[in-house]
């Protein structure tokens, strides 16, 4: 059966909107590297430094990935192209991350042919190479949109091994290719479900140490919770349940396991492994590699997390998806009439038939669908973790109220306001982070204290949302 897109591009200013401030997307801390959600106005992008060593001569690649979409185009040629303007400062900090070893300034311009190529969510690669003594560093790029004048910057701690004296494994580098595109790197923590090709990259040194030895590919599934945030009235979830976890590292699911035996005369390698097609959800690649003999330092390791989502994401485009997200306005009831047609086609009937229901006139109908959809894309940019962004307690309570008038962020909890007088409960909600979830792994995860007086704002923002009403 085909199944039905109905995408609405409804995501074309996201990233002016909310200067009220919601704050789900902190820069990521030095570690992460990677954008954990979107910050609305500035220019996210996810980087990786990776040791290698070239030659012989040891060094940092440098990969950062650009999602057009943060950046800010400017219209040229009336409306014929569109131009955007960055810089990249790259860094190589000593471990402490004080002391500036090396710096390179880069401009980059691109341009584009539509409107619609500008919000493309389709990462801009660039890549750098530094050349560096072993040892422990910092790596700490800076962008700057020319454009806005805004910028974001991304930290990455990397070790280089001196591969003249011990074996070294460099850190994983996952590659793939998507439709119609050349393989390359994939940087950010997310990873398309039609990425084709898909492998996991890893470079052996070996130099000085001759001996045979084995290289081990697994690729681990963790359970992730995948439902959908319940109203902010209801009971919360139990402790230690999935709901409350996120996520379980006890007893991941071993996908694959491939082996590669290095010579024992190879001193320098560039292994492969190939994934399979993967279902969105939550993987780790581990790679390891252990000599044949007893060697000094003995077995090494290194890890790569990643998450596989939509084709799409973070927009909706599939009918079903954009049924499912309805969740939070439409009763059991309605969402039981629109899942039960037996076709897409009936299915995208008896949705638009749900709309007309609530708002008569068209054009208003219109409106709402595109402010409701709207909501849901930018709770997936701003809050996505082992699940889509619109599923969370931070994701429900955005598309459902907005963004709040200012965030109060503390050490292990963020808190909403909705209005300015004071602490007035009705208008408050505080999320609390849970960290009961594997240490090593980067996914933020948030729940909301949930209260009983919070049925009365909610019942009537749904009749705002019911009625067309809503702003």
């Amino acid at each position: 059966m085909t199944a039905l897109r109905w995408g609405i591009g409804v995501l074309s200013l996201m990233l002016a909107v909310g200067a009220a401030g919601c704050g789900g997307a902190r820069l990521p801390e030095a570690g992460a590297g990677r954008t954990l959600a979107f910050e609305p106005g500035v220019p996210n992008f996810d980087l990786e430094a990776l040791a290698t060593w070239q030659e012989g001569t040891p060094g940092v690649d440098v990969y950062l990935s650009i999602p057009r979409l943060s950046l800010v185009f400017v219209e040229e040629a009336a409306g014929r192209r569109y131009r955007a303007r960055f810089e990249t400062l790259v860094r190589l900090l000593d471990e402490p991350g004080r002391e500036v070893l090396q710096e390179h300034l880069r401009t980059d311009t691109v341009q584009v042919a539509t409107y619609e190529a500008t919000r493309a969510f389709e990462p801009l690669l660039r890549s750098h190479r530094l050349e560096v003594a072993p040892g422990a560093y910092v790596v700490e790029v800076t962008l700057l949109d020319l454009e806005s004048g805004q910028q974001a910057v991304r930290r990455q701690p990397v070790e280089v091994a001196d591969a003249s004296a011990e074996p070294a494994l460099g850190g994983i580098r996952l590659e793939g290719r998507r439709p119609g595109a050349a393989p390359a790197p994939i940087v950010s923590l997310h990873v398309p479900a039609d990425v084709d090709s898909l492998r996991a990259v890893v470079e052996v040194y070996r130099a000085g140490r001759p001996g045979a030895a084995t290289l081990e590919m697994t690729l681990l599934r963790f359970e992730s919770d995948t439902s959908i945030a319940t109203p902010p009235y209801y009971v919360g979830p139990s402790f230690g349940s999935l709901a409350y976890r996120g996520l379980r590292d006890e007893r991941p699911d071993t996908l694959q396991v491939s082996r590669r035996r290095l010579a024992a005369e190879a001193g320098e390698a560039v292994v492969e492994f190939s994934l399979p097609a993967l279902d969105p959800g939550v993987y780790r690649v581990r790679i390891t590699a252990r000599p044949d003999g007893p060697a000094p330092g003995g077995r090494l390791e290194r890890v790569r997390d990643f998450t596989v989502r939509s084709p799409w994401f973070p927009r909706l485009v599939l009918i079903d998806e954009m049924i499912e997200a309805l969740a939070y306005i439409a009763s059991e009831r309605e969402l039981r009439d629109i899942r039960a047609g037996e076709t897409p086609w009936e299915r995208k009937r008896r949705f638009d038939a749900f709309w007309g229901r609530l708002v008569a006139n068209r054009q208003v109908a219109a409106d709402l669908i595109e402010r409701y959809y709207s909501r849901v894309e930018e709770a997936n940019l701003r809050f996505s973790t082992f699940k889509e962004g619109w599923k969370t307690d931070r994701g429900m309570i955005y598309v459902i109220f907005g963004a709040p008038a200012y965030v109060e962020s503390r050490i292990d909890a963020e808190v909403w306001h909705y209005g300015y007088v004071g602490d007035d409960p009705l208008s408050t909600f505080v999320f609390q982070r849970v960290r009961p979830f594997p240490a090593d792994l980067v996914f933020e995860h948030y729940l909301l204290e949930r209260r009983p007086y919070y049925e009365r704002p909610w019942s009537r923002a749904l009749e705002r949302w019911r009625n067309g009403s809503v702003r």
